[in-house]
């Protein structure tokens, strides 16, 4: 087993190394064969989003071109029906909240813009600002916990972006 000795000098270079050994720790201390397959299963899977985060960006359709100006360019978040309202004739599909829904839905799943959902509502920001947004909204939820405790994964499924996307836009943040 090669693999061992490996980890530990990665986990002693990393800054956060401690902290994820601790947290591994905890997970494995009294694991059964399911709990190790769970974390593998699960590691597999931070693998993957890792990859996909920083892989090559897919160049943009048309419609997503224009979807992402208009909405990087507003002074405010916008739902689907701002984009119906705002796009130009062509392309004709963002003339329906449909189509406007599917090409904001495609950028958010790209990586490119973040949604969040404001009572009944689902609106659409830069990634930024809707990280930002649901943030305010977890902490009043959250109110006894310091900002610094935020907890990424739960900023991601209220912007639909992936766990790595969060952590990546919160360290250029601050």
């Amino acid at each position: 087993m090669t693999n061992i000795p490996d980890l530990i000098g990665v986990l002693h270079k990393s800054p956060k190394g401690e902290d994820l050994a601790k947290a591994l720790i905890e997970l494995l201390a009294d694991a059964d064969d399911e709990d190790w397959i769970l974390v593998l299963v699960k590691l597999g899977e931070a693998t993957r989003e890792r990859r996909f985060t920083l892989s090559s960006p897919v160049h943009p359709t048309k419609a997503e071109s224009v979807v992402k100006s208009i909405v990087l360019n507003s002074d405010s978040i916008l739902t689907a029906e701002d984009i119906v309202q705002l796009a130009p004739e062509y392309p004709r599909s963002l003339k329906h909240r449909s189509g406007a829904s599917s090409v904001l839905n495609s950028l958010v799943s790209k990586g490119e813009l973040g949604k969040l959902t404001i009572g009944r509502e689902t609106y659409f920001a830069s990634l930024e600002e809707a990280i930002r947004q649901s943030q305010v909204a977890w902490m009043r939820e959250h109110p006894y916990q310091s900002p610094e405790h935020i907890n990424p994964s739960a900023i991601a499924s209220m912007t639909g972006l992936s766990t790595a996307q969060v952590i990546r836009v919160l360290s250029e943040m601050f």
